[in-house]
């Protein structure tokens, strides 16, 4: 009986989120998109988009505001394919321009989940659920108009996982081909995809396999190509000054300390909002906050490894190493995501509450999976629902908001895989 009204009035919450959102890209600068358009257009100037630095005299086409002129690195963290696929072409444009074109792009990649979601529920109360779910809570998040306030591009990740899965329920010919390949270009785009190997391996996808590792071969061809791999070298040089900022150890290139000019192109770049509870929560800020212990690259990384290890063991037990048969494609999808959202907690960079953005890929596939979720992981995933809804008052409620919801997910996941695999044992008997 509620449902309908329910669904009416998410239309109106969809509509009031659009408009707020719209107010933040007019009003603030999007510190985020910034470095990301400053560090394209060294790139299209052929400079080395990692440690090429505004400097006076130069265009204010290239100036960050936001930069530590003393850092050797600038802020640019994305890979080198990914910088050039979607804020080369940008760098043209005027930077007001670019902002509407990138809310755009933000907005878009959110309807495209759900419209792709959408497109493929089967019942009427599940398309409707879904815009709820989207409605009441997810664009209710500080998270969300955190990401767009600050022009972060974390929802093209979902997007890509959510092109790849519904590509998987086609009925085109060569889909998990398809789907592989999409994935495999994506790891160029973001690392952690690169885990995507594990849940295709362990769940016998040869054909999504075969097309990951083409997708891997193209996107190294295109770089060769267009001329950017010899960034790449340089993207991991500034990775590993990265990994040194919570130590405020990062490499200073002797340049005095001073802000630069706050104004360029226009427009005041020092622009934001600064009334978010930010909270860094990746495992090396953690521990150091809380255990004053210093974790480098190397032992995140072995963490990191252990971790996945573990968490093999406990979704397939003795049949690990076996590659069992039946696992659906919703597992395969869901088994990626946490691996990726567990690789992103340990790496050695600043994690903040814009990257929760990421969950709406798991938000809709737990709606189209309702009826198979149970009652523990439910609890659990609303409790951290919840967490994450904006109890500031609450120490670090993002942090324990999403690890309910990961441990949630999680515990859904090793229901799946178990009656997927039981039931695989009792059809072979």
């Amino acid at each position: 009986m509620l449902l309908k009204p329910l669904f009416i009035t998410s239309i109106l919450l969809l509509f009031l989120h659009l408009v707020k959102d719209i107010r933040s890209t007019v009003n603030f600068t999007q510190i985020g998109l910034r470095n990301r358009i400053t560090s394209a257009r060294f790139m299209n100037e052929k400079k080395d988009p990692y440690f090429s630095k505004y400097k006076e005299g130069m265009s204010e086409k290239f100036l960050d505001s936001f930069d530590d002129r003393t850092y050797t690195v600038s802020r640019v963290t994305l890979t080198p394919l990914c910088l050039f696929l979607f804020f080369s072409p940008l760098g043209q444009y005027d930077y007001w321009v670019i902002k509407i074109i990138w809310f755009i792009v933000m907005w878009g990649s959110l309807a495209g989940c759900v419209f792709l979601f959408f497109k493929h529920a089967k019942t009427s109360f599940e398309k409707k659920m879904l815009v709820i779910v989207i409605a009441f809570y997810f664009l209710s998040t500080d998270s969300w108009h955190f990401h767009t306030e600050r022009g972060q591009m974390y929802i093209i990740y979902p997007l890509i996982l959510t092109i790849a899965f519904t590509l998987t329920q086609s009925k085109y010919k060569f889909k998990d081909f398809a789907a592989g390949f999409i994935l495999g270009i994506s790891a160029l785009l973001r690392l952690p995809f690169f885990l995507v190997f594990i849940p295709l391996l362990l769940g016998r996808r040869w054909k999504m396999l075969a097309g990951a590792s083409t997708g891997i071969v193209f996107g190294l061809v295109f770089c060769i190509i267009f001329g950017i791999m010899e960034y790449w070298d340089s993207y991991f040089q500034a990775m590993k000054e990265w990994g040194k900022f919570h130590f405020n150890e990062m490499s200073q290139n002797g340049i005095p300390y001073s802000d630069y000019s706050v104004y360029g192109e226009g427009t005041n770049l020092f622009l934001f909002w600064n009334g978010w509870d930010v909270e860094n929560f990746s495992v090396q800020a953690l521990i150091l906050q809380y255990l004053n212990i210093k974790l480098n690259s190397i032992q995140l990384m072995g963490m990191l490894a252990i971790s996945i290890i573990i968490m093999n063991i406990l979704l397939f037990r003795k049949k690990v190493f076996s590659f069992p048969k039946g696992i659906s494609n919703q597992s395969i999808f869901i088994f990626t995501f946490l691996l990726m959202l567990l690789c992103e907690y340990f790496l050695p960079a600043p994690r903040m509450n814009y990257n929760f953005v990421q969950w709406v890929f798991i938000l809709l596939m737990l709606v189209s999976q309702h009826s198979q979720i149970k009652a523990l992981s439910l609890t659990i995933i609303t409790l951290g629902c919840f967490l994450t809804f904006g109890f500031t008052w609450l120490t670090n409620n993002q942090i324990i908001g999403e690890g309910l919801i990961w441990l949630g997910t999680f515990l859904h996941l090793y229901h799946q895989i178990d009656k997927e695999v039981f039931h695989e044992k009792q059809a072979l008997n």
